[in-house]
């Protein structure tokens, strides 16, 4: 037995070193990158991933110019401003608008306070498997897919919204955007594509 042990290291060492290829060999134009040794100098050599395109998206830039300028000069004395907390707020209820921070976006309200006359608003980068995932939620809570020139919007129908709202989240590209007032939705887009 003590004799057979040295001869099976010996084959499993030479099975193995049969596995790997010299240093000086080229791999082959049908080679996958998965077979070539990694190194830190191949990983900086080879092509990076295209990196997300993150805008610098703000509640304050998302707003129309002409809301964003009236809180600038009168939201004190009129109580109309971005609504503190809103992220995080919808974030602890587990709130579908809490994913717009979680994806690298924004999550907004604008109102009078104090009040409950608020409207909110979103966007963030979101990849394909996570749209799947929205979409069935949105499917869920009877949001209905529409056609529209921006994109894929999905629309609570009046029926069902409250106050006379129509909230609508747009998918297009790797962009997600969400409105209360599906009329607003040309707005945040045009200016979330000028940043």
């Amino acid at each position: 037995m003590r004799r057979a042990l040295p001869l099976l290291t010996v084959a499993v060492v030479l099975v193995l070193a049969g596995c790997t290829e010299p240093a000086t060999t080229t791999p082959s134009p049908t080679a996958s990158t998965d077979q070539e040794p990694a190194s830190p100098s191949a990983s900086a050599s080879a092509d990076p991933a295209p990196p997300i395109d993150i805008k610098p998206a703000t509640c304050e830039n998302m707003l129309e110019p002409v809301t964003a300028e009236r809180i600038a000069t009168e939201g004190s004395s009129t109580g109309l401003q971005i609504i503190p907390g809103w992220a995080d707020k919808m974030q602890d209820e587990g709130n579908l608008l809490g994913r717009f921070v979680e994806f690298g976006g924004v999550s907004c309200a604008v109102g009078f306070v104090p009040g409950d006359n608020i409207s909110p608003y979103a966007w963030s980068p979101i990849d394909e498997e996570s749209t799947v995932a929205v979409q069935v939620q949105l499917t869920s809570e009877q949001f209905e897919p529409r056609p529209d020139p921006l994109g894929e919007l999905w629309c609570l129908p009046a029926e069902l919204a409250a106050n006379g709202a129509e909230p609508c989240y747009l998918f297009r590209d790797a962009d997600w955007f969400f409105t209360d007032t599906a009329s607003l939705m040309q707005g945040y887009v045009d200016r979330l594509d000028a940043l």
